[in-house]
């Protein structure tokens, strides 16, 4: 499966019926989608728009939704000046793969169309990548999940998940900011260990699941192992603990995931360093 399109996929199936006007730019700044709300509130469609960026975008206007600016405006014909609300975030889900979501909400003369508060949790539903370690939200890692079990019913190839829980530190979980900081130390020791085709997910912050494509039970298993021993030697982790699971014809991603997690609580049970695989 291509990861670019994979991953173009999500974003446009997730944001495609967004009330929030939505562009996406490519690492080149170039457009490569605009939902339904975008082209009714700009006047535009998007085959005029794909695959230009601020320099060839068709109407000057426009040239302003391309900054970093929280708040921008668009001086129309007829000296009418309208006014977003902005906020981007950048979405890298591989190593190869890495986009811009620009987010607009236009600005009624006194009042905004939704307050802000709205709109932060609007915009939390549908991000694709946890805000502070750039992992897959659960949202993404389902969608993900389902086109491999797709992938694997068809062609019969294996597929395991493991789903991961770390104990932090009492004084770790007592501080936001070293909370933080630990599961941005936990997300890239699992970047660096693990392939460029695993996906992983962040569920909360002490929770992770990663699909693991073309990996069978065993193998899962024995990263599982090596993860672990690479965790325990950091300073705020007690322990960890996995439930793994291989694909089985039959299943689905909703069956798989009840499965990972049947083998996560048992793992937890036993109140020790292990990993349960069913």
């Amino acid at each position: 499966m291509n990861s670019n399109n994979t991953s173009a996929t999500l974003a446009q199936t997730i944001l495609g019926t967004c009330p929030v006007s939505c562009m996406i730019l490519d690492e080149q700044g170039k457009i490569t989608y605009v939902n339904n709300s975008f082209e009714e509130v700009f006047g535009i469609d998007q085959s005029s728009l794909l695959g230009t960026d601020q320099t060839c975008v068709p109407r000057d206007d426009l040239k302003s939704l391309f900054s970093n600016d929280s708040e921008v405006v668009l001086h129309e014909t007829g000296g009418i000046a309208r006014t977003f609300k902005h906020s981007q975030q950048k979405v890298k889900i591989n190593i190869t793969d890495c986009f811009e979501i620009h987010y607009f909400l236009e600005q009624a003369d006194d009042v905004l169309r939704k307050d802000n508060a709205q709109l932060h949790e609007e915009l939390s539903d549908l991000r694709l990548a946890d805000p502070v370690t750039g992992l897959s939200t659960e949202r993404a890692l389902m969608m993900v999940l389902e086109s491999q079990v797709s992938h694997s019913r068809r062609y019969n190839n294996p597929l395991s998940i493991v789903k991961m829980f770390v104990e932090f530190d009492e004084k770790t979980m007592a501080s936001d900011d070293s909370c933080k900081q630990c599961q941005l130390t936990v997300s890239h020791l699992l970047k660096d260990q693990l392939r460029w085709a695993d996906v992983i997910g962040q569920l909360s912050p002490r929770e992770f699941i990663i699909v693991l494509p073309e990996t069978d039970k065993s193998s899962s298993n024995a990263m599982a192992g090596k993860v672990s021993e690479s965790l325990v030697r950091l300073e705020d982790v007690e322990s960890a603990l996995f439930g793994i699971t291989e694909w089985k014809k039959g299943d689905t991603a909703a069956s798989m995931l009840h499965r990972v997690e049947e083998g996560l609580a048992q793992a937890q049970q036993k109140d020790e360093l292990s990993a349960v695989v069913l």
